[in-house]
């Protein structure tokens, strides 16, 4: 939502009665709420990962989502839930949250986390491509999946949670819940890793920062967090050959 483009309507709207004026209203307390006032937004140069390692060789990168929310309806660009005033909650979605780029307003939430991790890769020195895959892979499929995609490792993370949950009420912090699958294959479709992480990140919400900037920095060090584990740094580096945990 653009602030300044909803103030500019804000006059006509402002006149009208009934539901025209609350809901307007609304829209106007949200759009200051999650953007915090105008605030820039950080850039996605800056919500890419940084990892601390490089890959010697070509890796491929795909996020899956497989959130029980998605499953049960909602669209693949929700991420979670704002509790505006009086506290009536409102869903969150990829735009204008996580991305403000209009061209990217269908953009599914599995779709920006892998964006930000090939961009990560990328600037870090790594060859590295985005499968853009819409559903976990099979086994037979994964080394086909590498071969074509010129890779020697296969970089896969299935979303399992990824729920931010904001209280505009209490300005203080707010709880991020996530569950990832992280596996790693090499190009004979050999697993490498497969494990499972989850747990709960509480981001402090500074008063004179957005709840849009806080969520992208949340997301970017929870994903750098994940691929610093050693078990992944190891495959991805070839530092080790080790079986599946």
């Amino acid at each position: 939502m653009d602030c300044a483009q909803n103030q500019q309507t804000g006059a006509s709207t402002a006149r009208t009665n009934g539901p025209h004026r609350i809901a307007y209203f609304g829209a106007l307390l949200a759009c200051s709420l999650i953007l915090g006032g105008c605030v820039t937004p950080v850039p996605i140069a800056e919500q890419s990962i940084n990892p601390s390692y490089m890959a010697g060789h070509p890796v491929l990168v795909s996020v899956v989502d497989e959130r029980e929310e998605v499953r049960e309806g909602k669209p693949a660009n929700y991420i979670g839930r704002m509790h505006l005033a009086f506290g009536i909650p409102a869903d969150m979605s990829v735009y204008p949250i996580v991305t403000e780029e209009k061209s990217n307003k269908d953009q599914t939430l599995a779709a920006a986390l892998e964006e930000r991790i090939v961009n990560g890769f990328r600037a870090r020195g790594w060859t590295a491509v985005g499968a853009g895959l819409a559903s976990s892979p099979s086994a037979d499929q994964l080394a086909t999946i590498i071969k074509n995609g010129g890779a020697k490792r296969f970089l896969l993370l299935t979303l399992d949670r990824w729920f931010v949950s904001v209280n505009t009420n209490w300005v203080t912090a707010f709880n991020f819940d996530w569950g990832v699958r992280i596996q790693v294959v090499d190009d004979s479709g050999t697993s490498l890793v497969d494990f499972r992480e989850s747990g709960r990140d509480v981001v402090d919400a500074e008063y004179n920062q957005s709840y849009g900037n806080h969520i992208r920095i949340a997301y970017k060090n929870r994903l750098t967090k994940l691929l610093e584990d050693a078990r992944v740094r190891d495959a991805l580096t070839d530092a080790s050959r080790g079986a599946s945990d």
